[in-house]
């Protein structure tokens, strides 16, 4: 028995310090990646890869004095167009390097990095609860050499969108029947966390935990008052300032006119991104966010996306099958982040595929008892998508969803292992 547990432990630690050498790897390449390219406040494209767009703007408004406002190039007001965890941590960036501009790129850097390591060491740990630490490792180190540029080059929704998704996974593995109110109060202080990251996070994270409430109702009560209060400050602000209750962010109504009535074919490319208000040829969206506000800018949108899909439906249909065929296996050619390459596209497409069919294998195999972690993260995974296949879909929106491909994957490969040792010994 002793024997076993040392090759266990000596398994899992060089399994870790072999993702570790990975993960430091993709670091450093992301730094080779950024010295090409050295920080230009003037220089438009750079601000939006290595600041987020709207999150810089509306950082440097608020170090202005101007309050949560302005996420565009020109003055337009109060906003709730971008979740406020990202920006905040921008925010704190540019504050503490504010003695010294300079630093704020290789702040931002080191923030980044870790972050993505929170998220390759919880999913290493939750993943080895379900395979062995190297299938866990090499999973894991797959999904973070294929998705390197999204992890640690830019600074868009993914950068803390992962490790929520991380965070809501660890929360809800653990629900269980036994009832403690300071462990389900802090599990929803961490849901409304994950909320304030990303809202369709959020959403999955709140639908899952319904589901898996287990049987105390007391225990959900407690979760959901922490949720709510971790949430309120921001959801009072938004009410304070834009007049309106704000389901976190603002924007759902114009990302769905965006790909319903002016895109093509509803999966978003380069023409249609040059007409965001961020953009040049978003002028006119500006003017209009100034005259009547956002939030009425954003619901005239959504309203004539409506009338968009009332006239014809079929079109609707069509656009949303485009978008969950780019979320759930190959990836869309364009993204206003990334160029998608052949050297991105393929890897991530490959990793895609191996996901679904780990999902839809495990839907056939009767026999196999899936995990609960499994479950769940198979919840998280198509519930965080269904808002962006419904409305808009970027390949950064589909990377959120990282954590819980990688436990996907990891229940995918077992399932593999036992059928061919059962076919092996002929059963």
């Amino acid at each position: 028995m002793g024997a076993v547990w040392h090759r266990s432990l000596k398994s899992t630690w060089g399994s870790a310090c072999l993702l570790l050498l990975v993960a430091f790897s993709a670091v450093l390449w992301a730094q080779s990646q950024r010295a090409l390219f050295p920080f230009s406040g003037d220089n438009q494209h750079l601000r939006s890869l290595q600041f987020g767009a709207q999150s810089r703007n509306i950082a440097q408004a608020i170090l202005r004095g101007e309050g949560y406002s302005n996420p565009f190039d020109e003055p337009t007001g109060p906003t709730a167009w971008m979740a406020p965890v990202m920006t905040y941590q921008v925010l704190l960036v540019f504050w503490l390097s504010e003695p010294m501009p300079s630093a704020a790129l290789p702040l931002m850097s080191a923030f980044q990095a870790m972050e993505c390591l929170f998220f390759v060491f919880v999913t290493f740990r939750l993943a080895c609860e379900m395979t062995s630490p190297p299938v866990a490792a090499a999973s894991v180190g797959v999904f973070l050499l294929a998705y390197r540029e999204h992890l640690l080059l830019t600074t868009n929704d993914t950068m803390v969108a992962v490790p929520a998704m991380t965070i809501a996974l660890g929360t809800l593995h653990q629900v269980s029947n036994r009832w403690s109110y300071p462990s389900s109060f802090l599990r929803g202080v961490a849901g409304g966390f994950v909320w304030l990251c990303s809202p369709a996070i959020g959403f999955a994270w709140t639908m899952t935990l319904l589901w898996w409430r287990g049987r105390s109702w007391r225990s959900l009560i407690a979760t959901m008052i922490g949720a709510i209060l971790t949430v309120s400050p921001w959801l009072i602000h938004c009410h304070r300032s834009l007049g309106h209750i704000v389901p976190i962010k603002s924007n759902a109504g114009f990302e769905l006119w965006q790909s319903q009535v002016v895109d093509d074919d509803g999966l978003l490319d380069g023409a249609t991104m040059t007409r965001h208000p961020n953009r040049i040829g978003g002028a006119v969206h500006r003017a209009r966010i100034r005259e009547i506000g956002e939030v009425a800018f954003c619901r005239e949108k959504m309203w004539q996306a409506i009338d968009a899909i009332k006239d014809q439906p079929l079109d609707y249909l069509s656009r949303v099958a485009r978008r969950a065929l780019a979320a759930l296996v190959i990836p869309s050619r364009q993204d206003s982040v990334s160029s998608n390459g052949p050297s991105v596209r393929y890897p991530i497409a490959a990793l895609r595929l191996a996901v679904l069919g780990s999902f839809v294998l495990s839907l056939m195999v009767v026999s196999y008892h899936l995990s609960k972690l499994f479950q769940v993260a198979c919840w998280l995974w198509l519930l965080t998508l269904l808002p962006y296949v419904l409305t808009s879909v970027l390949e950064r929106y589909v990377a959120m969803t990282i954590p819980a491909q990688v436990l996907i994957l990891c229940e995918g490969c077992n399932i593999v292992v036992e059928r061919f040792q059962l076919f092996r010994n002929g059963r």
